[in-house]
C-alpha cells in the first residue's frame, strides 16, 4: 500500500514537471470555466482505463505538443494540425509518457475553429471491436462542441446524452461541422 502511494506521488510530481515545462495548466475542477484561448488534453476511458483529468493550455499549438509527447510541434499560432502529422506519430513506436495518440479534436465552434479540447489514448482504434474508448466531457463542455474529427484510425461517435447508450438522443460520427449536434455534445463513444 505505501509503495503505491509513494508510485502515485511520483507520477503526480512527474506529470506536474512536464506540465510545468510545455506551459501547462492542469485543471483539477470540470467547472473551469472555457473561454479566451484554452484548449484542454485529455486522456479517453475504456473498460480498464478511467479517463484523465485535463491539462490546458493557452495555444492549440502547445496543446497538440503536449498530446503527442513534443512529436508534433506547430508554429505558435497554429489552429490546426493535419492528420499526416498525427498518423506519422501514431505509427512510430515511443515509451513512457509520450505513449499516447490523438485519437480525436473536438472544437468550440464550427468549421473547426476556437478552444479546443484534444482525446488522446494509449492506441488508435482497429475499428472491428465496436466501443474502444469513451469520453464524458466535463461539466464546462458540455453541450459546447460545435465541430470534431478524429485520427489514428478512429471514429467518434458524438452523443447528446451521457453513456452513449442506444436511447441517449442524436448523435453523429467525426468530421462533422453544426448542424444537428452543434452544441449539443456531451459524450463520446470512439469505435
Amino acid at each position: 500500500m505505501k509503495s503505491s502511494v509513494v508510485t502515485r506521488r511520483v507520477l503526480a510530481g512527474a506529470a506536474a514537471a512536464v506540465c510545468a515545462s510545455a506551459g501547462a495548466v492542469a485543471v483539477s475542477s470540470p467547472a473551469h470555466a472555457v473561454g479566451g484561448n484554452e484548449h484542454c488534453v485529455s486522456q479517453v476511458g475504456s473498460d480498464t482505463v478511467k479517463q484523465g483529468d485535463p491539462v490546458c493550455f493557452a495555444t492549440f499549438a502547445q496543446a497538440v505538443s503536449f498530446a503527442t509527447g513534443g512529436a508534433v510541434r506547430l508554429p505558435a499560432g497554429a489552429t490546426a494540425v493535419t492528420k499526416a502529422q498525427l498518423q506519422e506519430i501514431y505509427a512510430a513506436p515511443r515509451a513512457g509518457i509520450a505513449a499516447t495518440v490523438v485519437i480525436g479534436i473536438s472544437f468550440l465552434n464550427q468549421h473547426f475553429q476556437g478552444n479546443t479540447y484534444t482525446h488522446t489514448a494509449s492506441a488508435g482504434c482497429d475499428n472491428d471491436a465496436g466501443r474502444e474508448w469513451y469520453f464524458q466531457f466535463p461539466t464546462n463542455w458540455n453541450d459546447k462542441t460545435s465541430s470534431a474529427d478524429a485520427a489514428a484510425n478512429c471514429r467518434g461517435i458524438y452523443y447528446q446524452n451521457g453513456n452513449g447508450s442506444s436511447g441517449s438522443g442524436a448523435w453523429i460520427g467525426t468530421g462533422w461541422s453544426g448542424g444537428p449536434m452543434d452544441n449539443q455534445a456531451t459524450f463520446i463513444d470512439w469505435l
